[in-house]
């Protein structure tokens, strides 16, 4: 009887400490950019995207994040995050979500997230009393899992 439970908890050992059928996320590429509102304001973009494929589908995580500075103070930072699926013909989004942080006294408001075809949108303003600026960012994947 020893014997057969110590080889039933061996067995729930390995049954419940095995693999789950998921390919585990993985940071695959960053790119960023730089560019200058007309209103002296700078902006940074990164994309940092992650493979989060299923073995039954293909999905990939991406989040962009615009960094606001005025001169050297960030005024402000924006992430918009999707998820998207692709099959090598075709591309969607599953979900987007955002998240932002504000400083000196910089207001974050109107904000709008949409979703329309391979590509997650989202749209906002930042004001202060010394000037606004619109935040628009948009996060699109490909048919072959490209995000741009």
């Amino acid at each position: 009887m020893k014997k057969f439970l110590a080889f039933l908890m061996i067995g729930m050992i390995a049954a419940f400490s095995t693999s789950p059928c998921y390919a585990a996320d993985s940071v695959s590429e960053t790119t960023t950019t730089v560019y200058q509102l007309d209103n002296g304001i700078t902006v940074e973009r990164t994309i940092i995207e992650s493979d989060i494929s299923t073995f039954a589908t293909k999905q990939k995580r991406g989040t962009a994040t615009q960094t606001y500075r005025m001169g050297a103070d960030v005024i402000a930072t924006v992430s918009l995050t999707a998820t998207f699926w692709y099959d090598g013909s075709d591309s969607g989004v599953v979900s987007a979500s955002s998240s932002h942080t504000t400083y000196d006294s910089w207001k974050y408001k109107n904000e709008s997230i949409w979703d329309s075809g391979d590509t997650a949108y989202l749209s906002a303003e930042l004001e202060h009393s010394i000037g606004n600026a619109d935040v628009d960012l948009s996060l699109s994947c490909s048919p072959t899992g490209q995000l741009s």
